[in-house]
């Protein structure tokens, strides 16, 4: 390369630091080399690996990756460039890495996963969140995604038609054909299909007027109906009801939903609120409530 009269450098070599999701080091972790030699690298006990060379080219990219069969994943292979030190052109050091200038001088860190162990894409969601598990147990089955690629909203309130189209992907997204059962609800929208199929199978109604109210937020009480009602077009067992009146706020649970909440809180679907003081029946679910009863229900039922 070379506005330094070189092309290539003497005597420098790159270490990578091996870790876990967790920053646990991992000893023993195999990567393939290519463009370079030897063919395959290791990390020692330390869980690092070092890749020595006398003479580097500086015209040319090295990629390092994780081999297969070893249980983990890692995210991005290491692509790498060489270049002249601009302070010693002699000495080479890491130029960029995956396309972004190199940080860290010869450092390079290869983050791994084990397989199965699906990463969340969004960046909203924590690992220490309470309802971590839920929402990435929702994300492995396919039955939720986010309002975008990286966020997925967990206090937002849930909608009715967010709600229809969960339990429309439980069933594999059946097609419906179209019919102009409710007003609100055109053709070819994103919930079209799952409303008209949970209309047909009886789990959501409609309302006086002859809207769904595809925006309108669902309610606790709301979700706990609509689960029973799916738990028995499902064929599912809709034994186990349980006394609520425990609960501060069990009398504002409406009397069309009084069978259906016994159900929920008997089976362990719906829990109490505020250190199990209260049901909130009539508080709107959040998208966090939901892949928690989604993620209750499934390990219940379907499992």
């Amino acid at each position: 390369m070379s506005d330094l009269g070189t092309d290539t450098c003497d005597l420098t070599h790159f270490r990578a630091v091996v870790q876990d999701k967790d920053g646990n080091l991992l000893p023993g972790v195999k990567f393939d080399v290519k463009n370079g030699d030897p063919d395959e690298l290791v990390s020692d006990e330390n869980g690092i690996i070092t890749y020595e060379a006398t003479i580097w080219d500086t015209d040319t990219t090295m990629t390092v990756s994780l081999q297969d069969g070893q249980g983990w994943v890692c995210k991005d292979q290491a692509e790498f460039s060489v270049i002249a030190d601009p302070n010693d052109p002699e000495r080479a050091i890491l130029g960029t890495v995956n396309g972004e200038p190199a940080k860290g001088g010869e450092k390079i860190i290869f983050q791994l996963r084990a397989e199965g162990d699906v990463e969340l894409p969004y960046t909203d969601v924590a690992e220490d969140d309470w309802h971590y598990e839920a929402v990435k147990y929702a994300f492995e089955k396919g039955i939720m995604t986010g309002i975008n690629d990286t966020t997925f909203a967990p206090d937002d309130n849930l909608a009715r038609a967010q709600f229809a189209v969960i339990l429309h992907r439980m069933n594999g997204t059946p097609a419906v054909e179209y019919t102009d059962r409710f007003h609100d609800v055109a053709e070819d929208v994103w919930y079209t299909d799952a409303i008209l199929w949970a209309a047909d199978k009886g789990v959501v109604t409609g309302y006086s007027n002859g809207n769904f109210g595809p925006s309108d937020h669902i309610n606790r009480e709301q979700m706990a109906l609509m689960m029973y009602r799916y738990a028995k077009d499902q064929g599912y067992s809709l034994d186990g009801a349980a006394d609520f009146s425990q609960y501060q706020d069990a009398s504002y649970v409406s009397d069309f939903a009084q069978e259906a909440m016994a159900w929920a809180v008997g089976n362990g679907i719906i829990t109490g609120k505020y250190n199990e003081t209260q049901l909130d029946p009539q508080g709107n679910a959040t998208r966090a409530e939901c892949a928690t009863i989604m993620m209750r229900f499934l390990e219940k039922f379907a499992s």
